[in-house]
């Protein structure tokens, strides 16, 4: 065998230790071997719970036990250490057992000889028992010579009989009652009783001496005490007599019976002689039957001492009436010292102190201690300190035996030299035991029972010391004496719980167990049992005795003296007031927000509130809903050119703006305010906020902020004046009235015109729209002077060219109208809430909002009927809608549709697609607020809620950062904090006891909350202002540059052309905002203008990629524009390296884009990635390093690994789906699941999961499946597509017309050609199909198909040629990109889409009306052999001769899949394919076909 350097020094290594070890075990004469621990053998006989009488000893077993454990957990288990005189050591333990007695004598002896004498293991020490059976026990175990130590019998006959091997731990029992007789003398009781066990040593002993106690020294010294009553009872003469009289019958219900006859007679006996306190020595039932008897006569004691009963909570919270008992125990939980001036520590080296006792108990058993258990660990505790006292003193060295051995074999060599065995030596050592331990001082007299500690007195009590009905869940054992240990005062005479309820008006007197006493003339008691009688307060009179309460003087009212007996005594009190100013008649409070000087005064409103001039209705004071409305100068005064209830309206005369009532001036110069309002909010919500983001965030905060202030948190002067400028961006009408117009608007009113408000700002927008239209009309020559002059007010309104432009135009009404739901939505929620919030006004409920109207009455039914309407259309119908409409735009992947873009862009377009739900979050927050504002009355709730929902946005703002404009996110992140900081000092505004320097510095902390939101909202607002401006001049530079020049356009085989744009809706916006404006803006402003042309060619090459509603735009939710996203978010400087990379590190970069796109980032939205999911995001990098890095053996070994830890794992569907990607080498097609069944698909998972549930995951992600099977790649763009131009059209156009009149329909399909001027040529790169099909009966010619024998190509100078794919068909282009023929001609404009002109039916062969149509197909890449889809027809006829020219709209773009047919067998329908769907030709070329 061989080992290395490292193994061959640590075996030698060991074997050195080895000898090492065995050496000094020699040299220490067996010491090793010694260390293990010898184990004594303790017993005891204690009844098990419920199985007799004295089963509380099981108390006693839980001490014993812990003494076992606590001794046995010492020195890592070894147990306690014993160190000789020589050096030598010895580990003991104990263990303890315990057997059942069930209570009963016989089976106590029999069970404690088996302990004592059974062959195997008997017991070394015997534990004592319950006191029933110490004189057997200790009989039993003097003849076995066996240690019998005692903890919990106290009684001095048992150790008075000599005996050798009896110990007890306990004090004396004699002294159990000593302390409570000394008490009951000195608190003066007269009479006592006193009753006991006889046949039980422990309670004969005990009450002998306190019937001692009784008759001499308290006789002699005292001489209060009359022992009036001894009485006794033996359990076992009444049992062997009841044995014998009724054989064959349990004896212990007849036990039970007998016994509470003769405690009856006792309780009878000492109520005849009025004893007042009770001493009975017994045990828990038969002390339970005693207290039960005196309960039953109702008789009650000042002292009752019974012993072991009530110091059990179990025994207090099965007895009644237990409270106040006295007992007296061996220990309490609560002592803390002893000796005879009480200042040394209980404390001891294994279970410290009591309160460590206490913890140790309640760890193990989950209860506090008893006084048995702490006695029973004290037993296990003293011996094992004598069994070390004993053992320290001989030579252990060689010791290498058991227990027995240690006990009973040889003597061991000991320091005083005599012969003795360990046994012995042990009850020796015991006998002379002097020591101190958590259970107290322990020290044995000549009889071997502990002399070291007194009793305690214990009393049963609650946690009150008054005399009241106390739960037994209440009461507690507490030491009361002697006073130095107790900890809790003694309660003696004890509350009567017999006494009877001294009625109110009556008092219980100084003994309480004499009758009740009326209260005297001018006096009172307010409650049963009351212990004296009250002198009548201020504001109270009595002339009676007896009386429970003294007449109470009119309400609010009081007197100046005690003891007054005239109602005409009773004045006002301070902050009172009596209507009609007279005494003796109730007052009444001086409300909130008034001011009362008592003794008749009027009620004097303060400022902001109001008071009725009506003398019966002063009684209330309102605050007003314009504080600044009520003076605060008397009863109904209110400021000027205010009036009705509450101040709230208007007088005749005046009318209402910014909460303030003025004199109504010219109605004209009204008008001009009330247009001017409307116009700006429209003009605030349409224009501004929709062009700059920062002032619609504004609008949010001022809206949010302006229900913040209309909560009442005493808001300083400042704060409200800042709300009041919020106030005027909520779009409320309230804030203007036109009562100088109409004196009788009302309330009603505001809430129509508030509800109508959205509506009337779209009417605004659909004014613009008419205008537009009517331009449209009036301009159909753009070279007439006309039109020449209607374009001098553009600045107002723009001639729209086109009907596509007019189309545009009505999607923006559309817009404005939703755009003013949206910024009307709070305020309307407002409303609708309020109409069902009223008040109580005297006696009257009002609407909350308007108190001029009764709540119920016809004027709040109709208010109540313009909020339902309110809350369907508007605060729920608007967000459904909204739901609805993104849900639906997001499953069509409309986004970036043109149409959608302009009517609901506003909900969507500044976020981020992933949160394009932002919106209807901002409307869910709007609502919410508006509902805590109504229904939640108290205002510190409301800030607290309010700021809860702020706090949850602002953490899903903050995860989500939704705004696409970085900016846009701190600013809507700052206003969440203003409006936090908003709350928070709302609420501490409302506290009343903050200072008012204090104050000063919380508005000061508010404001600086809104100061930063201003200053970052100006910030934004001139960065946004200035890009705007940057644009508007880089696009005037740039048209000034461009248009009306001709422009030589080259190709790539080059040859070109010359090009002149003539509009500028021909030049190109979309780069303005692809880069910095601010870096364009200085780039062009100084430069020639070859720059700028240069920037118009740029501009050109990439406005379909920069446009919105470009494949990869931020608006698209098609897979390559996600992939692009992520892709340039991850690495955002591929900008730069692309821009500067050579063609080969291009294609090296397509190449990796394009697999990457193909096979991981298509792939992974339907395959599982089973190795992701169980790694570490931490080492995802390293790994994915070293996967790229690794030589194929490992990689091998890796995938080989993985698959098994799968499988061991219990995952076998990853190792299978790894498996299969192993052998496919990660790469496979997919198929749709409906071209093939199950068996056909190639596919992993259709194996994995199932046939169907694979047809479900492929439903779902049927575009994945599409682009993953034809591997377009993510280098795929519609701008890489071919132009055809209008001559495409127009000759496709013509030829169809000459054909359909020459009746050229021998073949119903196929291409249209001819020689020379072919209408069809194929182009040779890969790419989009352009070209013409005839499309006849429902039988479609695909020139896309090169086995078709009609298939002509044909090719057009101007166009830009791009590839035709293998197989698919081709995709219109977007839009913007336009033919860029004849662009010196005016004569360009957009024919609306939809236009079908009636067919004149020339030349129609089959008869009837013929309609041509030039149809644009909209076919994307599709699987081989699958029929087009989508076909849009464009009429030409009659209509579009009369037009100059004609263009498919860009309404007829791919976007709308559907084809119109026609029914007549005679429809010919001419479809030319083509890839641009703005096609422009002149009517002349296009006439009559």
């Amino acid at each position: 065998m061989t080992h290395t350097r490292g193994g061959r020094w640590a075996a030698s290594a060991a074997s050195t230790a080895s000898l090492l070890i065995i050496a000094l075990c020699a040299w220490g004469a067996g010491r090793c071997g010694a260390q293990e621990p010898i184990v004594f053998r303790a017993g005891a006989v204690l009844t098990e719970r419920g199985h007799g009488p004295t089963d509380e000893m099981q108390e006693a077993r839980e001490g014993y036990e812990l003494f076992a454990m606590r001794v046995g957990a010492l020195h890592d288990g070894r147990g306690f250490r014993v160190v000789g005189r020589d050096g030598g050591r010895i580990f003991f333990k104990f263990r303890f057992e315990s057997r059942d007695d069930g209570g009963a004598e016989k089976r106590h002896r029999r069970e404690l000889r088996e302990l004592l004498h059974r062959p195997r293991d008997p017991v070394h020490f015997v534990f004592g028992s319950h006191p029933e059976f110490a004189e057997s026990e200790t009989r039993i175990c003097e003849k076995a010579k066996r240690l019998n130590y005692h903890c919990c019998v106290g009684p001095e006959e048992i150790y008075r009989q000599g005996h050798k091997y009896v110990f007890g731990v306990t004090a004396s029992n004699t002294k159990y009652p000593e302390l409570a007789l000394r008490s009951m003398a000195l608190k003066g009781l007269k009479s006592l009783a006193v009753i006991h066990r006889s046949d039980n040593v422990f309670t004969r002993t005990t009450c002998e001496y306190a019937i001692t106690l009784a008759n001499e020294r308290f006789m002699k010294q005292v001489g209060r005490v009359s022992l009036k009553i001894t009485d006794t009872y033996n359990i076992t003469e009444i049992r062997e007599s009841l044995e014998r009289q009724n054989p064959g019958v349990p004896a212990r219900a007849l036990e039970e019976a007998e016994l509470r006859t003769r405690f009856q007679n006792f309780a009878m006996e000492a109520k005849r002689h009025d004893v007042e306190g009770v001493v009975a020595c017994g045990f828990t039932s038969d002390g339970r039957m005693l207290v039960e008897a005196f309960n039953e006569e109702k008789y009650p004691l000042k002292s009752f001492f019974l012993t072991v009963g009530p110091t059990k909570k179990d025994w207090i919270l099965q007895t009644n009436n237990s409270a106040y008992m006295l007992s007296a125990v061996q220990w309490h939980r609560a002592q803390k010292y002893t000796g005879d001036d009480r200042t040394v520590p209980l404390r001891d080296d294994l279970f410290g102190t009591p309160k460590h006792y206490v913890d140790y108990h309640n760890v193990i058993y989950a209860k506090p201690p008893t006084y048995l258990s702490a006695g029973a660990s004290a037993v296990g505790l003293t011996l094992m300190l004598a069994i070390n006292e004993t053992f320290s003193k001989c030579n252990l060295a060689e010791f290498a035996g058991s227990a027995d051995d240690l006990l009973f074999g040889p003597p061991l060599k000991c320091r005083d030299g005599r012969v003795l065995d360990g046994y012995e030596r042990i009850r020796l050592q015991l006998k002379e035991l002097d020591q101190l331990t958590f259970f107290g001082h322990v020290r044995f007299n000549k009889d071997q029972r502990n002399i070291g500690m007194d009793p305690v007195t214990t009393q049963v009590l609650g946690d009150t010391d008054e005399c009241e009905e106390i739960s037994p869940g209440e009461l507690g054992v507490e030491a009361v004496l002697p006073l130095d240990l107790a900890n809790r005062e003694l309660r003696m005479p004890a509350c009567n719980p017999f006494r009877t309820t001294c009625r109110p008006g009556q008092m219980v007197p100084s003994d309480i167990f004499a009758s009740c006493r009326d209260c005297y003339i001018g006096t009172f008691s307010v409650g049963n049992d009351s212990d004296h009688c009250d002198s009548c307060p201020p504001g109270m009179y009595n002339n009676r005795t007896g009386q429970s309460k003294c007449k109470v003087c009119p309400e609010n009212t009081h007197t100046l003296e005690s003891n007054r007996t005239s109602i005409e005594d009773c004045v006002c009190k301070l902050n009172f007031f009596e209507p009609r100013n007279r005494t003796g008649h109730p007052c009444l409070p001086c409300p909130d927000g008034a001011r009362c000087d008592g003794n008749g005064a009027w009620v004097e409103p303060l400022k902001g509130y109001w008071v009725a001039e009506d003398v019966e209705e002063r009684s209330t004071v309102y605050e007003c809903s314009l504080r600044s409305a009520c003076p605060g100068e008397g009863p109904g005064q209110c400021r000027e050119g205010h009036a009705g209830r509450m101040c709230d309206a208007c007088q005749k005369g005046y009318f209402y703006v910014f909460d303030r009532c003025f004199r109504c001036i010219s109605k004209r110069v009204l008008t001009v305010l009330f247009v001017f309002l409307i116009v700006g909010w429209y003009m605030l919500n349409v224009v501004i906020s929709k062009s700059l983001p920062s002032v619609d965030i504004l609008l949010s905060w001022a809206q949010l902020a302006n229900v913040i202030g209309d909560l009442d948190l005493s808001w300083p002067l400042t704060l409200e004046i800042v709300f009041g400028v919020a106030n005027l961006m909520d779009f409320d009408v309230d804030i203007m009235e036109p009562t100088c117009f109409y004196s009788d608007w009302s309330y009603e009113d505001n809430f129509f015109v508030q509800l109508c408000l959205p509506f009337i700002m779209g009417f605004f927008a659909l004014i613009g729209y008419l205008v537009a239209s009517l331009l449209k009309f009036l301009a159909k020559n753009p070279d007439t002077k006309r039109y020449q002059f209607l374009r001098m007010f553009q600045f107002l309104q723009r001639v729209p060219r086109s009907q596509a432009e007019l189309d545009a135009k009505w999607d923006m009404t559309v817009a404005a109208f939703l755009s003013s739901i949206e910024v009307t939505y709070i305020t309307i929620a407002k409303y609708c809430f309020d109409a069902f919030k009223c008040r109580d006004v005297h006696g009257v409920m009002v609407l909350c909002a308007s108190p001029e109207i009764e709540c119920g009455s016809s004027k709040h039914n109709v208010v109540r009927g313009l909020a339902a309407a309110g809350i369907l259309f508007y605060v729920i119908g608007f967000p459904l809608w909204v739901s609805w409409r993104l849900s639906s735009l997001r499953s069509r992947q409309a986004f970036a549709d043109p149409v959608a873009l302009r009517r609901y862009g506003f909900l969507y377009r500044r976020y981020e697609l992933e949160y394009f739900w932002t919106g209807l979050v901002v409307l869910v927050r709007r609502v919410l607020f508006v509902l805590v504002l109504v229904f939640v009355h108290n205002a510190a709730f409301q800030v607290a809620l309010l700021a809860a929902i702020i706090i949850c946005s602002l953490m899903l703002h903050v995860y989500s950062a939704p705004y696409v404009d970085t900016y846009l996110d701190w600013l809507f992140s700052i206003l969440l904090i203003s409006l936090l900081i908003e709350c928070f000092g709302g609420l501490m505004f409302y506290a009343d006891n903050l200072p008012n320097a204090n104050k000063g510095i919380l508005e000061v902390f508010v404001l600086s909350g809104l100061f930063l939101l201003v200053a970052v909202f100006v910030y934004t607002f001139v960065r946004e202002m200035k890009k705007k401006v940057e644009i508007l001049e880089i696009r005037r530079m740039h048209c000034r540059a461009v248009l009306n020049k001709d422009v030589f356009e080259e190709d790539a085989d080059g040859t070109g052309r010359w090009e002149r744009k003539t509009r500028s809706s021909q030049v190109s916006r979309e780069l303005t905002c692809t880069f910095n404006p601010n870096f364009v803006y200085k780039a062009l402003k100084d430069s020639d203008e070859e720059m700028l042309l240069r920037w118009d060619k740029l501009s050109d090459m990439l406005k379909e990629y920069m446009a919105d509603r470009s494949e990869t735009s931020y608006l698209s939710l098609k897979p390559v524009a996600k992939f692009w996203r992520k892709l340039v978010e991850r690495f955002p400087e591929l900008i730069d390296f692309l821009t500067v990379a050579d063609e080969d590190t291009r294609n090296d970069f397509k190449s990796f884009a394009t697999k990457l796109y193909n096979d991981f980032y298509l792939k992974k939205n339907i395959e599982s990635a089973p190795i992701f999911r169980v790694l570490n995001w931490r080492d995802r990098a390293p790994l994915a390093q070293w996967l790229a890095m690794a030589e194929e053996k490992d990689l091998v070994f890796f995938r080989e690994f993985m698959v098994d830890m799968y499988r061991a794992a219990k995952f076998p569907g990853a190792a299978e789906d790894m498996e299969m990607k192993i052998r496919d080498k990660g790469g496979h097609e997919l198929a749709s699941p409906d071209e093939g069944k199950a068996q056909h698909f190639p596919g992993r998972l259709a194996r994995l999961c199932g046939w169907n549930e694979f047809v479900r995951v492929l439903s779902n992600n049927t575009h994945i499946l599409e682009e993953i099977n034809e591997k377009r790649g993510p280098l795929r763009h519609t701008a890489k597509k071919q132009i055809m131009t209008q001559a495409m059209v127009v000759t496709a156009a013509a030829k169809f017309r000459a054909a359909s009149k020459r009746g050229a329909m021998e073949k119903k399909s196929g291409a249209v050609s001819h020689k020379g001027d072919s209408l069809l040529q194929r182009p040779q790169e890969e790419g989009i199909v352009v070209g013409a099909q005839f499309v006849a009966d429902g039988q479609v010619a695909d020139p896309s198909n090169r086995n078709e024998p009609h298939d002509h190509a044909w090719r057009n100078r101007d166009a830009e040629h791009t590839s035709v794919p293998e197989r698919g068909i081709g995709r219109a282009i977007p839009t913007s990109e336009q033919p860029r023929t004849n662009r010196g001609s005016d004569s360009h404009s957009e024919v609306p889409s939809g236009v079908h002109p009636e067919c004149d039916g020339d030349g129609n062969p089959f008869g009837g009306c013929i309609e041509p149509h030039i149809s644009l197909i909209n076919m994307g890449p599709a699987a081989p052999q699958r029929p087009a889809t989508g076909v849009y027809h464009q009429s030409w006829g009659s209509e579009s001769k009369a037009n100059n020219q004609v263009r498919m709209s860009s309404a007829q773009r791919g976007s709308h899949r559907w084809q119109r047919r026609h029914q007549s067998m005679g429809n010919l329908v001419l479809t030319v394919v083509v890839d641009e769907p703005e096609l422009s030709m002149p009517s002349d070329q296009v006439d009559g076909s």
